[in-house]
């Protein structure tokens, strides 16, 4: 099976790209399509009330570009007509028992085409798992997305209680919205940000994943992995103490030959600090860069642009999503 973008027709098997994932639907008419849930996950849905049900294409692709199923000779000789796929998938309309690893929205449509319950993400996933080869989830939005966010773990609350400034104050809610919204992207079921604690540097942890928070003036990212991992956003602006010149943020074997490949540089260390616990204090000439596995893209967003770095503790298949902004 390949896929492309085409014009859609009714009985094709459509996808977009729904965080770390593909959500799948079939094209019914012109203008509809079934699915098994919403194209965007919303992380405060109760995964019981999700069902099947008929939409507008528009509100499938919610501004994003669809891709459509094209079959090889031998999916050809196993699928159903287009009109036995369009009556399948209308036959399931309000079915639920939605789950995101035994019951998904790919099964759905894999069913309604084939007859066949299976999803090749999720076997893609477990084959990643099984060579080693972990998986990030990179997440950045405005602050002004989950601001006033309240549903924060204690020590949110105790952080919040010593800030004094409003713009502090609701970039550090819109670091566990946004978390909370991660972690429900990435391991399919609502998560309990109670279970949040400190550990004894102080870095914030759960058991049911890793994670790493960052946030600047409008930004904010957060990472979640199955395995350690930092992440850092910065504005891209002059900083009188990012001088390429000078050598306290240089280490041996690294090169800076301008203010840019010094910020670069710089979120790359913020990330490396924020995931090895090993690294007392901040010290950005003592953190060398080419000992551990980075990250950094670019993304712009209301007229600025930003440095997104994330740094891992072994090689692993990162996605960036943007809720607010774009990579460029």
């Amino acid at each position: 099976m390949k896929w492309s973008f085409r014009e859609i027709k009714p009985g094709d098997m459509v996808r977009v790209k729904s965080g770390s994932f593909y959500h799948y639907a079939i094209c019914v008419s012109e203008n509809t399509v079934v699915q098994f849930g919403d194209s965007v996950v919303n992380p405060r849905v109760d995964p019981t009330s999700v069902c099947v049900y008929e939409t507008d294409i528009e509100d499938f692709l919610k501004g994003r570009f669809a891709e459509a199923a094209d079959f090889d000779k031998k999916e050809l000789k196993k699928k159903f007509s287009n009109q036995q796929i369009i009556e399948n998938a209308l036959s399931r309309i309000g079915e639920k028992g939605y789950h995101f690893l035994h019951n998904n929205c790919e099964h759905f449509a894999n069913e309604c085409v084939f007859g066949e319950h299976k999803s090749s993400q999720l076997d893609d996933l477990r084959k990643e798992i099984a060579s080693g080869l972990s998986h990030v989830d990179v997440y950045a939005c405005s602050v002004e997305r989950f601001k006033n966010f309240k549903k924060l773990p204690k020590i949110a609350l105790e952080e919040i209680k010593k800030l004094k400034n409003n713009s502090s104050i609701e970039q550090k809610r819109c670091a566990y919205g946004l978390l909370d919204y991660a972690l429900t992207e990435y391991l399919g079921k609502k998560q309990a940000l109670s279970k949040v604690k400190k550990d004894k540097r102080g870095k914030p942890s759960m058991p049911s994943c890793f994670f790493s928070i960052s946030h600047t003036n409008e930004m904010v990212a957060v990472a979640v992995s199955h395995h350690d991992i930092g992440v850092d956003i910065e504005e891209i602006k002059e900083h009188s103490a990012l001088n390429p010149s000078r050598n306290h943020v240089i280490c041996d074997g690294e090169n800076a030959e301008s203010f840019l490949d010094l910020l670069s540089l710089w979120t790359k260390k913020e990330a490396i600090f924020k995931l090895d616990n090993t690294i007392d204090s901040f010290i950005p000439a003592k953190i060398n860069t080419n000992l551990y596995p980075t990250r950094t893209v670019k993304l712009a967003f209301n007229e600025k642009e930003y440095y997104l770095s994330i740094a891992m503790e072994s090689l692993a298949s990162v996605n960036f999503i943007c809720l607010d902004g774009v990579l460029i």
